[in-house]
């Protein structure tokens, strides 16, 4: 009996003393955090919703979903993180934020570039890092070094997706003032954002996500209507590419049902749907479809997204002023 009333005791006093342990979920709502999508956004994942199932997303930048998770711990009510870049992930990851999957049937059949070490986050689409241009000087522009051989370019990216491209791209470069270089003219633009027309009425390169040049109404009439998209690189590799990506919070409320959300946004059909959606690509090995693309078209990256983001944090200590400037408003 004494026994017992001892470990009544410890058991109380461990509780007291403020023991993380997740907080109360219900069964069948998950909430999602993202820096990319906001509530109304649930209207894409409707067919996963009915029933009793229901999603709600919160949207925050990827540094306050970060901020965000450290102060709440497991008490959060975040289920998910959906981002634009996996940086973001692998950072989130670093901390211990993220939940490793268990289990073949919940991981997702992705190339394994695609996902994190851990089992912890999954791309879920490729947003390549694409060159805008007009038909009478594509013929001049192949590749991203030939931004720089041409009379005037701008860069439409906003810092993170800069760094996200550049980071494994600078890496391999030896001379010290061509990383400089490109640092500087992509993040700082070599001409406003809104000169997109020169004094001769060629439109100048661009170089912007794929998805940007479909979802912004100026841009798509510009460039894709009256011009062409290249993707850079085709003969050295492969585009670059932003990749969008999912992970589940650590000690989340709904494990069972998010895992039921991560395979579902990885069939093959909805993965494509999806990406369709958003002007991206798929990241499934699609029995319609040739993976081809994945191996040729898309950079193949000489590391992981881990690597790329110890690439990112160098290239922060040795360009930050660079990366400390603010870019104009677009």
């Amino acid at each position: 009996m004494k026994v017992l009333l001892i470990v009544g005791v410890i058991v109380q006093s461990l509780y007291s003393c403020g023991i993380d342990k997740a907080s109360q979920a219900n069964e069948n709502l998950i909430y999602i955090a993202s820096d990319f999508l906001f509530q109304k956004d649930t209207t894409l994942f409707n067919e996963f919703s009915t029933g009793t199932s229901r999603i709600q997303i919160v949207h925050l930048d990827a540094d306050s979903i970060k901020k965000k998770l450290k102060a709440e711990g497991y008490s959060t009510m975040i289920d998910i993180v959906l981002v634009e870049s996996s940086i973001d992930l692998v950072l989130l990851s670093n901390e211990n934020h993220l939940q490793t999957i268990y289990g073949e049937e919940n991981i997702p059949n992705i190339p394994y570039n695609l996902k994190g070490k851990n089992q912890d986050w999954f791309g879920l689409a490729i947003d390549p890092i694409v060159i805008g241009t007009s038909k009478r000087n594509e013929q001049h522009i192949l590749n991203y070094g030939d931004l720089k051989k041409s009379s005037g370019w701008s860069a439409g990216l906003n810092e993170r997706c800069n760094l996200s491209m550049l980071c494994g791209f600078l890496h391999r470069l030896k001379n010290h003032s061509d990383k400089k270089s490109w640092i500087s003219g992509m993040i700082a633009s070599k001409q406003p954002f809104r000169m997109i027309n020169d004094s001769t009425g060629v439109r100048i390169p661009l170089l912007n996500t794929y998805s940007t040049f479909y979802a912004d109404s100026s841009l798509y009439r510009n460039y894709v209507l009256k011009g062409k998209v290249v993707f850079p690189n085709q003969r050295k590799g492969g585009v670059n590419y932003v990749l969008r990506g999912i992970g589940l919070v650590k000690q989340c409320r709904n494990y069972d049902l998010a895992c039921q959300f991560l395979q579902y946004l990885f069939r093959d059909d909805q993965n494509q749907r999806i990406n369709n959606w958003w002007n991206t690509f798929p990241v499934t090995y699609g029995s319609r479809r040739s993976y081809n693309y994945q191996q040729s078209r898309f950079k193949r990256y000489p590391a992981s997204m881990e690597s790329l983001s110890s690439y990112l944090g160098d290239s922060r200590k040795l360009y930050g002023s660079y990366f400390s400037k603010k870019k104009a408003n677009l």
